[in-house]
């Protein structure tokens, strides 16, 4: 039986951030791990539970370790690791382009959390057409590899040139869970005027918080109008090492 503690990150005025504890029988335990939903929830537990002893013991349930996972073959231990992908990259783009990428993400959002997103634009139907005239937002959701939660892929931030209010530099940017193929994929669609002027590129990595074989790499990935070109470090090693030289 496995045992897991996860963390999951609060999105402003969606909700609030959890921790979520498995401890290898029963149902899966949701605690609040921000400090207003965290008073909230000692008010109710404080009804429910009816004693200081038991609140008490309720919270410090969401403190649970997870175990160290047992003996592998050759006698080592393999200790528990956290594995991030990690990204930031700016470019310039037109306001109208800014503001696709905008709703874009707003409405990644909103879906992914089962909320009613703001009716789609003229604009975002024309760059993720619907499959289904019956179904505006399916385009949208088959444009991503998981069509249950199309985001974005990142956190996104953008501000005017400041030397030329009529155009945008928007960053993407995350420290745990950068998505190459899903940030290329919005960019390819909202900025076809900028990708007609010349490509956009970045890269990620990927860390481990142990020394944990074969968990470090990274890749990059080039957007162009027509096409996504998209490659990681070790696929590209592989083909090195093979004698490849494309």
């Amino acid at each position: 039986m496995g045992f897991s503690s996860r963390a999951g990150r609060a999105y402003a005025c969606q909700w609030g951030a959890e921790r979520t504890v498995f401890t290898g029988s029963g149902e899966p335990q949701s605690y609040a791990a921000d400090e207003d939903d965290y008073i909230l929830m000692g008010r109710c537990t404080a009804e429910r539970l009816g004693s200081y002893a038991a609140i008490i013991a309720h919270f410090d349930a969401a403190d649970f370790a997870v175990p160290r996972l047992s003996s592998r073959p050759n006698g080592r231990r393999r200790a528990m690791a956290d594995i991030w992908i990690q990204g930031s990259f700016a470019f310039r783009c037109t306001a109208a382009e800014c503001a696709l990428i905008e709703e874009v993400a707003n409405a990644g959002y909103a879906l992914a959390n089962d909320d009613a997103p703001d009716p789609p634009s003229a604009a975002l139907l024309a760059a993720f057409p619907p499959d289904d005239a019956n179904a505006r937002w399916s385009g949208f959701r088959e444009a991503f590899n998981d069509p249950e939660f199309p985001t974005i892929g990142a956190d996104f931030i953008a501000e005017t040139c400041p030397d030329d209010p009529s155009a945008r530099i928007v960053c993407f940017a995350s420290m745990d869970d950068f998505d190459a193929a899903a940030i290329a994929v919005v960019i390819q669609r909202c900025c076809p005027e900028t990708l007609a002027k010349g490509p956009i590129g970045f890269e990620w990595a990927m860390t481990c918080s142990k020394p944990r074989i074969g968990e470090f790499g990274g890749g990059w990935c080039a957007i162009f109008a027509d096409r996504i070109e998209i490659d990681a470090t070790n696929e590209a090693l592989s083909r090195a090492l093979a004698g490849d030289g494309n």
